[in-house]
């Protein structure tokens, strides 16, 4: 496992360099397009502020990254239990974690966690400063078991193909 503490997350700049890395799965395939986002969307969505790209380094090397945005999550889709009594808004604000990749060598070593958890207080930062409910993603069936385990839930939103939403409630973290 690598150390949390031990991982830089700084803002991506168009210096940071990702050609040493493989964000594909083991098969070589890439069903999320996470490979492809950061070679070839990352700076696009930078620049037209439509999400954030955070790079991630241990050791001084590039190991992962990850994108965020502000998103909406209806209330009907969230769990039982989940709904804030009283309020009647038929979204609630969320900051979307977009992509997510870490490199094949760094896998199984907690980074991914980590970045969880990082996006999640930045979910925490902003909801008290403008409002935010949840911190949302989507990914692929079989990688739902992996957010399950740290607190993600199955949302009740709209899947697309093989695809599945979750969420962790910010305040729940907090």
């Amino acid at each position: 496992m690598i150390n949390p503490d031990d991982l830089d997350f700084s803002h991506f700049t168009p210096k940071d360099d990702f050609s040493n890395n493989d964000f594909t799965e083991d098969d070589g395939s890439d069903p999320l397009g996470v490979d492809e986002f950061i070679r070839k969307k990352a700076r696009l969505y930078e620049d037209s502020n439509l999400s954030r790209v955070y790079t991630v380094r241990y050791d001084g090397k590039v190991v992962a990254f990850c994108a965020v945005s502000m998103s909406a999550i209806e209330v009907k889709k969230l769990a039982d239990g989940h709904a804030v009594e009283g309020a009647t808004t038929k979204y609630y604000p969320a900051m979307l974690l977009g992509q997510m990749g870490v490199d094949k060598k760094y896998r199984n070593k907690r980074i991914g966690l980590s970045i969880c958890k990082y996006c999640l207080g930045l979910a925490i930062e902003v909801g008290q400063k403008v409002g935010c409910a949840v911190l949302c993603l989507e990914t692929n069936r079989e990688k739902a078991g992996y957010y399950k385990k740290w607190g993600f839930v199955h949302a009740g939103r709209e899947s697309t193909g093989s695809k599945v939403w979750m969420y962790v409630r910010t305040a729940q973290a907090q």
